[in-house]
């Protein structure tokens, strides 16, 4: 009787065992899925903060030649 018993919980225990991988397995596939969106937008984004920051480094260079030819005092940035 013992026996019967523990084999019982052992079933319901692998079965709510399934039911937890079956969870944990889709919820790993969505955050592959978001991850995969992430790296699709973030390659875009880098080199578009790349060529910002050049243009940036232009027009600072830029502002600093016209300062200089004016005289005026180069403020800290």
């Amino acid at each position: 009787m013992t026996q019967d018993g523990f084999k019982e919980m052992q079933t319901v225990f692998k079965d709510e065992f399934r039911e937890h991988t079956k969870v944990v397995i889709e919820e790993f596939r969505r955050l592959n899925a978001e991850v995969k969106d992430i790296k699709t937008t973030l390659g875009p984004t880098v080199v578009i903060v790349a060529q910002q920051e050049m243009r940036i480094q232009t027009l600072e260079s830029r502002l600093d030649n016209v300062e200089q030819k004016v005289g005026i005092v180069r403020l800290a940035r």
